[in-house]
């Protein structure tokens, strides 16, 4: 795991993980974050993002536990233990497409159907920056590697600096995203960038990452992260979602 500080190792004897700890410092900063953002860009769906955040974390825990137990081939679920603070890791893909799943979900029963993909733009960025910084807990190991940029673990052996790299490119992702924000064609768009451009980087963080290989040099979680990427890529090309219409000279307010 990469080395957080002597401090958070000190929650260990109480049976909180680093990769649990930096998982809900990630949804506390990503919320934040979120918050600033749409003060700025969107006020209005603020209100909508707050009702809607309890059930997108809920999803993602779910879907990214399942995903993840899928990928281990582990089928002996315990699902009591996937809210455990003792969790060790979970599926990007399956905690993506969980929290669309209960957004949706969530949109229906609330009746705002309409305004659920404008949500889902809004706490794309905050969503990106959450990952970043849980990134820095995730306990997967990297490839052995020689080269300078290499982690040096306490057993001498060097490794590829997976943690900090999975948390640079996801802070990158939450950039672009926040400034896609002010600027979207249709609704939509930018957390369908964040499940193309996330799968993508998921994908070849994979290759840095120490797995059982299932086709080639891939595993199945690189299959999933890719799979994933490609069909959230077709769908923004096509543009399912119909753009914001103007409003016409004269015409009244919505």
């Amino acid at each position: 795991m990469f080395p957080l500080p002597q401090f958070i190792r000190l929650l260990g004897p109480l049976g909180v993980s680093g990769f649990a700890l930096a998982g809900l410092v990630g949804v506390l900063v990503g919320w934040l974050a979120t918050v600033a953002l749409g003060r700025r860009v969107a006020p209005a769906l603020l209100p909508a993002a707050d009702d809607a955040l309890a059930w997108v974390l809920l999803g993602a825990l779910i879907g990214g536990r399942l995903g993840n137990q899928v990928a281990m081939r582990d089928l002996t679920w315990s699902p009591l233990t996937w809210f455990s603070l003792t969790g060790t890791s979970l599926s990007w893909a399956g905690g993506a497409l969980g929290a669309l799943a209960a957004l949706l979900w969530w949109a229906h029963r609330r009746g705002t159907d309409a305004r659920a993909w404008a949500v889902a733009d809004l706490l794309a960025p905050g969503a990106a920056l959450a990952m970043a910084v849980g990134w820095l807990g995730i306990p997967a190991l990297g490839r052995p590697t020689a080269a300078p940029w290499r982690l040096t673990l306490p057993s001498g052996v060097g490794v590829q600096p997976l943690q900090p790299l999975g948390a640079l490119a996801f802070a990158a992702l939450a950039a672009a995203l926040a400034w896609q924000l002010a600027d979207l064609d249709h609704p939509g768009q930018n957390v369908l960038t964040l499940l193309a451009l996330g799968g993508a980087a998921r994908f070849l963080l994979g290759f840095l990452e120490q797995g059982s290989p299932l086709l080639g040099p891939l595993t199945l979680t690189q299959l999933v992260d890719a799979l994933l990427a490609v069909a959230a890529t077709v769908f923004s090309l096509l543009q399912p979602f119909p753009r914001t219409a103007a409003p016409q000279e004269g015409a009244p307010p919505p």
